[in-house]
């Protein structure tokens, strides 16, 4: 974590090694709550590092997988909204809870959610499940609609989260390439699309 608020003089604020794969956008685009940051490690767990007063902290670590093949997190409001084994859980970063017990909740529109890996054994982790729905998120608090980009199943699908108790479908998307991390531009979605180039909602 680098604080930037001098150019000049950037200060590196907190740097430290872990396992897992980070190869992609797997953390949180905004700050829970104006100050917590997520973080997915791909196949090594979930952390949460609290920024607050230009200070970096880590105060949550759950090395146990979150078994998302593709997905990662996004700041919601006081949440951190994360994939979760074929689905997705609402995370609250004031009162952690282990990533086994938290709540798997199925997208607007999904049938139903695939079974959760038994245990935290080496095979059941290379069995994560494998599901279309979940991705990497982005939350816009504007319009308080999320987007969710799978690189696997090459899709997009929006929803409106204004009302979290009772989110709604909007849109799905098939792409043509393996899509990055979305985000949105004057209230529509704007993504990179791979070899598709960039691609700016209509």
């Amino acid at each position: 974590f680098v604080d930037f608020s001098d150019p000049a003089k950037p200060d590196i604020l907190l740097s430290e090694s872990g396992r897992g794969l980070l190869y992609g956008n797997y953390g949180s685009q905004h700050l829970a709550g104006g100050r917590y940051f997520g973080l997915a490690r791909q196949g090594a767990g979930f952390l949460v590092f609290d920024l607050h007063d230009r200070k970096a902290e880590r105060v949550w670590l759950d090395g146990f997988p979150l078994c998302s093949q593709t997905g990662s997190v996004a700041g919601m409001g006081d949440e951190l909204l994360v994939m979760r084994a074929g689905g997705y859980s609402r995370f609250d970063p004031r009162h952690p809870v282990a990533t086994r017990e938290l709540i798997r909740h199925k997208f607007p529109g999904q049938d139903q959610l695939p079974a959760d890996v038994p245990d935290d054994s080496a095979i059941s982790r290379s069995l994560f499940p494998k599901s279309e729905w979940e991705g990497m998120p982005y939350y816009d608090p504007a319009s308080g609609r999320l987007a969710v980009v799978n690189r696997i199943f090459k899709n997009l699908r929006t929803y409106d989260f204004s009302d979290r108790e009772h989110p709604k479908p909007l849109k799905h998307v098939e792409l043509n390439g393996n899509a990055y991390a979305p985000t949105f531009w004057h209230g529509r979605v704007l993504l990179p699309g791979g070899y598709s180039g960039l691609l700016l909602e209509k």
